[in-house]
């Protein structure tokens, strides 16, 4: 089994860390099936009624691992539904069909913002989640992206990954102005679609400053629950705002992009740790540090 780390924002792990979040992600092998596990129980769409797509679960609904259980207990057993189990093919390993699970963010943000052959992106935030959406936007097409953050290794680890040209800003909001100026100067071209993957007031200002008129803003990171942005002058240039939350039917894209060849996540496993209480202690401070730590994975 592998596992993929938690977010970043699990920055304490207590003595026996509990699989609370959601955003664990594994693959299994058993006997000679291997398959990459979708986390999250959604009622079929005709039970809906299709008002928010695959977006409401039952009053029992899961999304991972029971919080009670930890990541080191031998015993934990899981059963999961079959339809969220998809077989991976011969050339994807064990911790590639792992990578499947943030990379669907990254998909269906790029799905969201209908991204193509004509659409040049820019990225707000080159973390794990900004890494995966240039990877999908490259995947469906975009011919320039730009990715902007504030950490300069980050930067590099995006520009050694494909990224047509990197901006670092500050974190003032008083430099908005100049940090849109860069960006734009960057592109050399208009903007078509801006993804924010972190989320906060000053980089959501960015995107939606940065991006040409009638053009799209995806809010892909969750950094704030409230936000201070220039909405009404986004809205006279008819900017439009879309949101995501996780993914919807991207198990098997993501697993065809990781056969082909078009979407390579292995740069992006940069620790590895085996399945001891220390050990896995040890993954999540490597993981709450960051530095050069992008995904951690386990192995058992």
């Amino acid at each position: 089994m592998v596992i993929c780390s938690v977010p970043r924002r699990y920055r304490s792990p207590p003595p026996c860390p509990p699989l609370k979040p959601f955003y664990i992600a594994t693959t299994v092998s058993a006997a000679a099936d291997r398959h990459s596990q979708r986390w999250g129980r959604a009622e079929k769409e005709a039970e809906m009624g299709r008002r928010w797509r695959r977006r409401t679960w039952p009053r029992g609904w899961c999304l991972s691992i029971p919080s009670r259980s930890n990541l080191s207990d031998s015993r934990l057993l899981v059963v999961h539904p079959a339809d969220l189990c998809f077989k991976l093919p011969e050339n994807v390993s064990l911790e590639e069909g792992a990578m499947c699970e943030p990379l669907s963010v990254g998909i269906h943000a790029c799905r969201r913002a209908n991204v193509g052959s004509e659409t040049n992106v820019l990225i707000m935030g080159a973390g794990p989640i900004g890494l995966v959406t240039m990877l999908a936007a490259r995947a469906f097409g975009a011919p320039r992206i730009i990715i902007v953050d504030v950490d300069g290794y980050r930067l590099s680890v995006a520009k050694s990954l494909g990224a047509d040209d990197v901006v670092k800003v500050s974190t003032s909001n008083q430099d908005i102005d100049e940090d849109v100026v860069q960006i734009q100067k960057a592109m050399g071209s208009d903007i078509d679609v801006s993804f924010d993957c972190a989320g906060f007031s000053k980089t959501m200002s960015t995107a939606l400053n940065a991006t040409r008129a009638g053009g799209k803003v995806c809010l892909v990171g969750m950094g704030h629950n409230e936000m201070t942005v220039p909405l009404t002058p986004a809205a006279a240039r008819e900017v439009d705002v879309v949101g995501i939350f996780r993914y919807k039917e991207t198990w098997p894209l993501c697993i065809e992009f990781l056969r082909s060849g078009k979407i390579d996540v292995k740069p992006l496993i940069t620790h590895r740790f085996g399945f001891s209480q220390e050990e896995v202690v040890e993954a999540f401070e490597v993981s709450a540090r960051g530095g050069d730590a992008i995904k951690v994975m386990f192995n058992l």
